[in-house]
């Protein structure tokens, strides 16, 4: 199916994360360099891209994408829930990324 659509962005981050989740690291964030286009930038593009470099120990990059979709107008609310990011949320840089979403809400 990828063949057939290769820019096609739902078919990318899926196949990102099961990379992910299966722990091949090249393989995941090889699919997720592909992402292209404005549908690259919306928050569920970014988040699934935080899940993805936060499953395969990429903790910066996770952080920059989880900002940038906070920036987007993504709710904090989902990130808490998440509990992949729970070691992540650990993290002192994580604090940014909240001060980010504090300041957009005012």
């Amino acid at each position: 199916m990828l063949a057939l659509s290769p820019r096609d962005n739902q078919l990318l981050q899926a196949l990102a994360l099961n990379y992910a989740n299966l722990r091949q690291k090249t393989n995941a964030i090889q699919a997720l360099e592909k992402l292209s286009g404005p549908s690259a930038q919306t928050p569920d593009v970014l988040f699934n891209s935080a899940l993805v470099y936060e499953l395969v120990g990429e903790r910066a990059s996770a952080l920059s994408a989880l900002q940038a979709a906070v920036r987007a107008g993504l709710p904090l609310t989902r990130i808490q829930a998440t509990s992949t990011f729970d070691h992540l949320r650990a993290d002192a840089r994580y604090n940014r990324v909240v001060a980010v979403q504090v300041r957009l809400s005012k």
